[in-house]
């Protein structure tokens, strides 16, 4: 499946130690680009330390933060719970 014909693209950040500057910056230029193709940008793995700074970014909005800590399987079914 190509990322065009996806409802809703996941990005695992489990393994991301750190999130800077440039790399919220390249995600919320992501979901940018999703959303004006009608997609949406699913997070899954996101630290505590992380969710708040990408929140003050407008990356993830209010009420996202419980679903994008969690793990990678656990967002893939909401997201494929949330299409039906």
């Amino acid at each position: 499946m190509e990322a065009e014909e996806a409802d809703a693209i996941i990005l695992n950040l489990q393994n991301a130690p750190v999130i800077d500057s440039s790399g919220a910056i390249a995600l919320r230029n992501i979901k940018l680009l999703l959303e004006e193709n009608g997609q949406k940008l699913y997070l899954a793995g996101v630290k505590e330390k992380q969710c708040s700074f990408l929140k003050k970014l407008g990356i993830i909005c209010d009420g996202e933060e419980e679903l994008f800590s969690k793990k990678i399987l656990d967002v893939i079914e909401h997201v494929k719970t949330e299409a039906i």
